[in-house]
C-alpha cells in the first residue's frame, strides 16, 4: 500500500472520528502552541493568548449551549490558556514530563466531552445525513433533503426538510411523518413535523427521543414574602396562566383575558377518560381563585365530583341541570347588564377587567351533559352569551370526553372556543373534532401514553403547537389548602353584575375582600 493511500486512510479515519478525537486535537494543539511560543517574548504571547481567549469566550457565550455546557467550555479554555503560558515559561528542557502531564490533563478534560449526549447525538446525525439519499429513495422522496440540523441533549434534534418547487406539497410530506419516523429508527410518536410558516417547499421537524419532562410537575400556590411573612399572591386575571412544560423544555402559558386587545376568550378541553383534563381545569380554577379581579362560577353535572372541592372558593357552583339553566339565565342577564354599563356609563367598548370590574370565569365540566341536553331556545341563549361574552369579560371553559358537535350543542358555540386543548384520544380521528387537522396532518393525540395523564396538544386561535405539553398537576391536598386559605377572601361580583344576576336565582353573597396582600400561607418559606 502506497504512502499516499495510507495517509489518505488515516486522514479519512480522523475526519470520520473527529468528534471523538476532538480532546486529542485540542491537547496536541495546545502543547504545540505552548512549545512554539518559547521563541517569542512573554508579553506578545500573553497578549495573543488573552486575545484568542476573548474571541473564544465570546463564541462560548453566544453558542455554548446551556449553562452546564458553557461552564465546561470555559474550564477547557482556562486550562488551555494556562498550559500555553506555563509551557512558554518552563521551556523545552522539561518536555519529557510536561508532555505526559498535558496528555493526562487532556484525557481528564475529555471525559465530559465523550460522555456528552449532545455530541453523541451530533455523531448519530452525521451518520443519518450520510445515508439520507438511500432513505429518501426508499420513502419516494428523492429530491427531499434535510438542512439546518441541530443536535440537542438526550438524542433530541431538529431541522428542516426542503425540496425543489413543485416536486411535493407540504401536505404530502406531512402525511409521511410516521414513515420518516420509522426510516430514522425513532421511537413511535417522537417525531414532530409542521409547516414552516408560509413556505410551500419545506417543513420543520423535531425529534424528541428523550423527554426531559416525562415526570409530572406539581402546581404550586402563588406566594410572596412581605415583611418576613408569606402570603397568597393575588394575581391579575390578565396575567398569563402557566400551563406546564413542553417536551423541549419551553414553559408554556395561556392568556385568557387581555384588557387592551381581544378581551376574554373561551376554552375547549377534550380528551378520553383519565387523560388529565381535570388537571387543566384545576390549574385554571386555582389561578382564578388566586386572582384579585376574577370571579368563578362552575357547572358540574356529575354531582360535584370535579368542581365540588372548589365550591367554597367559588362564587356559585351548581350540580343539576335545572340549576345550570338558572345560572345560564343569570349569565345572560350579566352579559346584557355589563354591555349596557359599558356603553351608557363607562363609555368604553370593552369591560375594564379591573378589581372594580372583574372577569367572570364559567367552568362547565363534561359539557355534553349540559349543552347536549338543551332545547333550541336554551341553546340560543348559550350562543348569545358566548358570542357577547368576549367584550364584557366572560370566560367560558368547557370540558368534554366527546368533542363532537352534539357535545357542544352547535357550531356557533364550538367555533367560539378558540383556545383548544386535546388530551389523549382513543382513536386517530378524535383529534380531528378538536383541531380539524386532516389538512396539515394529525398531531397524534391517540399516541399519548396512558401513563402520562395531563399531556396534551394546544391550539391558540389558528396556530397548533405540535409539541405536547405536560400540564402541571394540582393535588387534592393543594386544592384543600388553597380553598381553606381563600374561602371568604376571593373576589366578589361587581354591583352591576350582582344586581343583574340576583334578579333571577339567589346568589351566594359576595365574599369580603381580603387585605392588600392576601392571606398568610407559611411561617417558614422552607
Amino acid at each position: 500500500m502506497s504512502v499516499t493511500k495510507v495517509t489518505g486512510a488515516v486522514f479519512g479515519t480522523m475526519r470520520r472520528r473527529r468528534s471523538e478525537l476532538t480532546p486529542m486535537f485540542v491537547t496536541a494543539g495546545t502543547v504545540a502552541v505552548g512549545e512554539m511560543s518559547q521563541y517569542a517574548p512573554f508579553a506578545p504571547v500573553a497578549l495573543g493568548v488573552a486575545g484568542a481567549a476573548a474571541a473564544v469566550g465570546s463564541w462560548i457565550s453566544a453558542y455554548g449551549g446551556d449553562d452546564r455546557n458553557k461552564l465546561y467550555l470555559w474550564s477547557v479554555l482556562g486550562a488551555s490558556s494556562s498550559v500555553v503560558l506555563t509551557l512558554h515559561e518552563i521551556g523545552w528542557s522539561y518536555f519529557s514530563w510536561t508532555a505526559p502531564i498535558a496528555a493526562g490533563l487532556g484525557m481528564a478534560m475529555g471525559i465530559p466531552w465523550w460522555r456528552n449526549n449532545r455530541r453523541r447525538t451530533r455523531v448519530t446525525l452525521e451518520s443519518t445525513v450520510d445515508r439520507w439519499p438511500a432513505l429518501a429513495r426508499k420513502l419516494r422522496m428523492d429530491t427531499v433533503r434535510p438542512v439546518a440540523i441541530r443536535a440537542h441533549g438526550g438524542g433530541n434534534f431538529e431541522g428542516r426538510l426542503v425540496w425543489p418547487a413543485g416536486d411535493y406539497t407540504v401536505a404530502e410530506i406531512l402525511e409521511k411523518r410516521e414513515r420518516i419516523e420509522g426510516a430514522l429508527d425513532l421511537p413511535s410518536g417522537t417525531l414532530r413535523m409542521e409547516r414552516n410558516g408560509r413556505d410551500s417547499n419545506s417543513v420543520t421537524f423535531k425529534a424528541f427521543v428523550t423527554d426531559p419532562h416525562a415526570e409530572g410537575i406539581d402546581w404550586e400556590i402563588p406566594v410572596e414574602e412581605i415583611g418576613g411573612e408569606w402570603f397568597v399572591r393575588e394575581v391579575d386575571a390578565c396575567e398569563p396562566i402557566t400551563l406546564g412544560y413542553r417536551e423541549d423544555g419551553v414553559l408554556k402559558t395561556m392568556t385568557l383575558t387581555d384588557r387592551d386587545e381581544y378581551g376574554s376568550r373561551s376554552v375547549m378541553l377534550a380528551g378520553s377518560k383519565g387523560s388529565g383534563k381535570s388537571g387543566l381545569v384545576n390549574v385554571i380554577v386555582g389561578t382564578r381563585v388566586c386572582s384579585r379581579n376574577a370571579v368563578v362560577w362552575g357547572i358540574d353535572l356529575k354531582g360535584g365530583m370535579e368542581l365540588g372541592p372548589w365550591r367554597n372558593a367559588m362564587d356559585w357552583c351548581v350540580t343539576t341541570f335545572d340549576e345550570a339553566l338558572e345560572m345560564l339565565e343569570a349569565l345572560e342577564a350579566v352579559v346584557d347588564a355589563r354591555a349596557k354599563h359599558c356603553a351608557e356609563v363607562l363609555s368604553v367598548r370593552r369591560w375594564p377587567m379591573t378589581d372594580e370590574f372583574p372577569v367572570l370565569t364559567v367552568v362547565v365540566d363534561e359539557c355534553h351533559s349540559f349543552n347536549g341536553a338543551m332545547n333550541r331556545k336554551q341553546l340560543e341563549m348559550l350562543e348569545r352569551v358566548i358570542q357577547k361574552g368576549r367584550a364584557v369579560g366572560i370566560e367560558i371553559v368547557e370540558a368534554t370526553q366527546y368533542p363532537t358537535l352534539l357535545a357542544f350543542g352547535s357550531n356557533l358555540v364550538r367555533e367560539q372556543l378558540d383556545q383548544r386543548f386535546c388530551f389523549r384520544m382513543q382513536g386517530e380521528d378524535g383529534e380531528y373534532f378538536v383541531f380539524g387537522t386532516r389538512r396539515d396532518g394529525k398531531v397524534g393525540a391517540n399516541l399519548i401514553p396512558q401513563s402520562r395523564p395531563g399531556t396534551c396538544y394546544y391550539q391558540d386561535a389558528e396556530t397548533i403547537d405540535r409539541m405536547p405539553i405536560r400540564i402541571q398537576y394540582v393535588s387534592d391536598e393543594t386544592v384543600k389548602t388553597l380553598v381553606k386559605l381563600r374561602q371568604g377572601r376571593t373576589c366578589g361580583l361587581d354591583s352591576v353584575s350582582a344586581n343583574a344576576a340576583t334578579a333571577g336565582p339567589p346568589l351566594t353573597p359576595a365574599p369580603a375582600r381580603p387585605g392588600q396582600h392576601g392571606y398568610l400561607v407559611f411561617e417558614d418559606p422552607d
